[in-house]
């Protein structure tokens, strides 16, 4: 050591033992030096005639007093153990070898502690973490379960680490796997899922989109007491699967019809999970290959089921959305589902959707998407509650159309805000019945007619118009109307209903009846007619309370 360093750590001894004194002004010096660096002269000028490795001693023994005397000493070693799991949470999926490092070398305390504590030691980040780490930590970490994250590189240069995990598999307890691989380390090869194999085993997410081939996951003879289940990308043997446990399950990212599950294979797996409360299938493609399983007699009984997304399962969502019943759930997102609204099986499929669908209408704020090809359904309520479904209309729109506005009626008429949007139009008779249909429900609040006529269909803004008085008490709550203007005639139209609406004061069997408060036009071209339709428009204006009338081009959308 040499005399700079010596002459610093004399200084830093000074001033802890001074720092000290005035913590405990009943401390002698001698009481401040280890007995074996005593001398017979107490004085502090002894230290410097002390040796190097005494005098090390002497700064280690006052800095552990001094810590003695900080208030975090005083927390109990539970609680503070209890701050490391926290601090090591922070980044879950990075890896922590240098924070418990870190925590380690504060003081020997935090030491003693880290490793007589074998919770801080069950998260393992592998290979990242090294070898050296994981064969300390598999000691330290003593029978625990552990929470497990492993990327498997190309080149399967960590099958020793892959080894060792497979000699742990009895204490998995959250596994994540990620590999890039087109197969997993083969010595040994993949453990099939069990009670006796893997009893601790919670949570399972495996993203292996190259693996090949499918790899069988679970002992049908041994049920698998896993809660969570997620599966990237990643070809399975998808029938033998028993698990009673299963909670939440997400399957995505299965683009190749031939690695797909078919929707029996689907419907026995969801059949198998009776505690089931999440379902996500997504990007999945169904494989239509004769499995040997026959469909379920009745359909699939969830009663647990809080949540449920179906997104681009190829061709097959339609059955398998039949053959499933969830009246529990809150939160639905269907996207991508065909429906032959003339087929009275694809028919019933939406039938039993109408009052899990109605019951978050019922509370929440409602979007209705209608065009000829598609009808799309959004609601969002307190409470996570949540609605997304699109359906892609076969056969006749208009009939598609009525038969969902009959059934949905009930939740439309007691929403709290309801919006209907008609991206598409329809004959003069087909509007007319379904402005008929609408009239009469008090949830609808805004009315957007946005597309342009074409052949035989009409403006939504003459079947309006031809209501006469009965528009004064159509639709009691509408706030906002949003229509296309073309024409002068169109222009006319929307002057008359305006007027009829805004002139009436009186309500309805009981019922009071909103005026109109905002009205948003798009107009088109009108080439040659800009005065008259500025005209017309000023006067509509006129009509509405606080003159909320916006005028959009051609190209915008109200």
């Amino acid at each position: 050591m040499d005399s700079t360093t010596i002459a610093a750590m004399k200084d830093l001894i000074l001033v802890l033992c001074d720092r000290l004194k005035s913590q405990d002004p009943s401390l002698e010096w001698k009481d401040l030096l280890p007995s074996d660096s005593r001398t017979t002269n107490s004085s502090i000028s002894s230290l410097a005639f002390t040796p190097d490795h005494v005098l090390q001693k002497i700064h280690a023994d006052i800095r552990e007093q001094h810590n003695g005397f900080l208030p975090v000493t005083a927390l109990p070693p539970e609680l503070l153990a209890e701050i490391f799991q926290e601090v090591l949470l922070l980044d879950r999926r990075g890896g922590h070898k240098n924070t418990r490092t870190t925590l380690s070398l504060v003081c020997r305390q935090w030491r003693r502690l880290m490793i007589d504590s074998p919770a801080l030691w069950t998260r393992w980040h592998l290979p990242d973490d090294g070898l050296d780490y994981f064969r300390r930590a598999r000691g330290l970490s003593k029978s625990l379960g552990l929470e497990l994250y492993y990327t498997q590189p190309s080149d399967h240069s960590d099958r020793e680490i892959w080894g060792a995990i497979y000699e742990e598999m009895y204490r998995w307890q959250d596994v994540d796997i990620t590999s890039s691989s087109s197969r997993l380390p083969q010595r040994p090869k993949w453990p099939k899922l069990g009670n006796t194999t893997t009893p601790k085993l919670r949570k399972l997410y495996l993203e292996a989109p190259y693996l090949s081939p499918p790899i069988k996951l679970f002992d049908p003879s041994d049920p698998c007491n896993l809660e969570e289940l997620a599966l990237g990308g990643t070809a399975v043997v998808w029938e033998g699967w028993n698990l009673q446990r299963l909670r939440d399950l997400s399957i995505v990212n299965i683009v190749l019809i031939a690695r797909g599950p078919s929707e029996i294979q689907l419907l026995r797996i969801l059949e198998q999970s009776p505690q089931l409360e999440h379902l996500s299938l997504i990007d999945v493609a169904t494989n239509s290959e004769s499995t040997g399983l026959s469909m379920p007699n009745e359909p699939v009984y969830l009663p647990h089921l809080l949540t449920l997304q179906l997104s681009n399962v190829d061709y097959n969502s339609d059955l398998i959305v039949r053959m499933m019943r969830f009246p529990q759930c809150k939160c639905v997102v269907l996207e991508g589902i065909d429906l032959d609204i003339t087929d009275p099986n694809s028919a019933s499929s939406l039938a039993h959707l109408i009052p899990v669908i109605g019951n978050i209408m019922k509370v929440g704020q409602v979007t209705v998407d209608v065009t000829k090809n598609e009808l799309g359904v959004f609601a969002s309520a307190k409470g996570g509650m949540k609605l997304t479904a699109t359906f892609r209309i076969q056969g006749d729109p208009q009939f598609g159309l009525n038969w969902f506005i009959d059934a949905t009626s009930a939740a439309l008429d007691a929403s709290p805000d309801v919006n209907m949007k008609f991206y598409s139009n329809f004959s003069y008779d087909g509007t007319m019945e379904v402005i008929s249909s609408l009239g009469h429900l008090r949830g609808i609040t805004r009315l957007d007619f946005k597309g342009t006529p074409k052949d035989d269909e009409c403006n939504p803004l003459d079947c309006l118009d031809n209501l006469g008085d009965q528009i004064r008490h159509a639709f009691p709550r509408l706030d906002i109307l949003g229509c296309r203007i073309d024409t002068i005639s169109e222009l006319e139209s929307l002057r008359r209903v305006v007027l009829c609406r805004n002139g009436t004061s009186s309500s309805q069997e009981g019922i009071e009846i909103s005026p109109l408060r905002e009205v948003i036009v798009q107009r088109g071209s009108q080439r040659g007619l800009r005065g008259r339709y500025d005209a017309g428009f000023d006067e509509i204006r006129t009509l509405i309370p606080g003159g909320n009338l916006e005028i959009r081009s051609g190209r915008g959308r109200p």
